[in-house]
Parts: C-alpha cells; sequence; structure tokens
C-alpha cells in the first residue's frame, strides 16, 4: 500500500544541471541518485532490480513498493515547484 505521507522521506536532489534525482541505496549500502525517467521497470526476485532506459540493471536495498513511493513523492514535489514557480 502507497501512502501520501511524505515528511520523513528523503528523495529530491538538484544536481548541477538542475535535474531532481531520486535518493537509493546500492546493496553494498552506498548511497546514489538517480532520475527516476531514466527507469524503465521495476523487479522483485526477492531483490529489487531497477532496468533503465539505457539497458544498465541496478541491485537496490529498498523494496519496490519504497521505490515506487519515492518516485512519487519526488513527482508530487516536483510538480508543487513548477506549479509556484509559474504563478509569478
Amino acid at each position: 500500500m502507497i501512502n501520501d505521507d511524505f515528511s520523513n522521506v528523503e528523495v529530491l536532489y538538484i544536481d548541477i544541471k538542475g535535474e531532481f534525482m531520486v535518493k537509493l541505496t546500492k546493496i553494498n549500502n552506498q548511497e546514489f541518485f538517480i532520475n527516476s525517467d531514466l527507469m524503465e521497470f521495476i523487479e522483485s526476485t526477492p531483490d529489487t532490480i531497477i532496468s533503465l532506459t539505457t539497458g544498465k540493471k541496478i541491485i537496490v536495498k529498498e523494496s519496490a513498493e519504497e521505490v515506487i513511493q519515492k518516485i512519487i513523492e519526488y513527482k508530487s514535489k516536483a510538480l508543487k515547484n513548477w506549479e509556484i514557480l509559474n504563478r509569478s
């Protein structure tokens, strides 16, 4: 079940190009940031494997549901920021 309480999830990062990215953790505990628009699909096998549009696959510690929740939060915050910027 996906909830809409985003108060305790850290997902947004702005890189030097100004692109928003999602923060995830590789299975070796290394944190990294990924552009969610590059994700093609997510598998649970039971490991969570993210396949990118580039053909690369990444195994992460987060469950598929957690990855989806982070993407939803990222998209929601990005849309809210866009709406705020366009009010002017």
